[in-house]
């Protein structure tokens, strides 16, 4: 625990470029190749530093994948504002919230919830210990918490509810899916105007 401590303080005197760069360089070749086989020169290439000075801030490799699990996860659970949802009515004025917040948070960290993803469904001993040490109130996140509070007597059918997040799930899941295969950034200005088009046809197909 000191260790972490330590290299936190050590980190976090970094400006907040290269901070980043270190960050997303290893998010990003750990939800590739996972832990056993993800590579720190080829970290190290993408952060556009050396590996001796990826190591002066972090004692070996789980130490690092340590921290990025950790920061993931608190950068995760610290996204959505649940007070916010719950003083929210409409169910689209609430899924509106929540989507521009998750995708502020992946234009920073593009490949954060796929490194979440592969350290939750990794086979190697010692990713399994830290996922078991480093749970938080994230791993039990239910949207339908999120939207208690909403007006349901809009809706001309309560069952659309499950539908219409199902729906823009799978929408919204193939635009960041296709975003990290073309290599480019997310915009959240477009995904927020293509959100609002597709809101707008279902409102007339499920609200009253």
């Amino acid at each position: 625990m000191i260790e972490v401590i330590n290299v936190t303080e050590l980190f976090n005197k970094l400006n907040e470029d290269k901070r980043l760069a270190i960050i997303n360089s290893g998010i990003e070749v750990f939800s590739i190749y996972g832990f056993q086989k993800a590579s720190t020169d080829l970290i190290t290439s993408k952060a556009g530093i050396s590996k001796g000075l990826l190591f002066y801030y972090f004692k070996n490799k789980l130490s690092y994948f340590t921290y990025l699990f950790e920061y993931s996860q608190k950068m995760i659970s610290s996204t959505i504002d649940i007070d916010i949802c719950r003083k929210t009515k409409d169910f689209f004025e609430v899924l509106e919230y929540i989507i521009e917040q998750k995708y502020k948070l992946l234009a920073k960290y593009p490949h954060i919830l796929n490194f979440i993803v592969v350290a939750y469904y990794s086979s190697d001993e010692r990713v399994i210990d830290i996922v078991k040490n480093k749970v938080t109130s994230y791993d039990n996140f239910d949207i339908y918490e999120y939207l208690e509070n909403i007006d349901k007597s809009k809706f001309k059918n309560e069952e659309d509810i499950h539908k219409v997040i199902e729906m823009l799930s799978l929408m919204l899941d193939g635009y960041l899916q296709n975003k990290l295969k073309m290599n480019q950034n997310i915009e959240i200005d477009e995904i927020m105007e293509k959100y609002k088009l597709w809101t707008s046809l279902l409102k007339e197909a499920v609200y009253k």
